[in-house]
């Protein structure tokens, strides 16, 4: 029961942690409010095709 609670919470500090390293790693600042790639407003592209 306690797994199945707090997995979710493991899970996404987990996460966090990947990404902090992988920045530190490449000596770069983490890009936080800066424009990026939005995979949803990707996927309203006229110029993909779903398959």
């Amino acid at each position: 029961m306690f797994l199945k609670k707090w997995f979710p919470i493991f899970y996404k500090l987990i996460l966090v942690l990947i990404v902090i390293n992988y920045y530190k790693k490449l000596n770069k600042p983490i890009p936080e409010g800066q424009p990026g790639l939005n995979p949803n407003g990707m996927s309203t592209s006229p110029n993909i095709t779903l398959v």
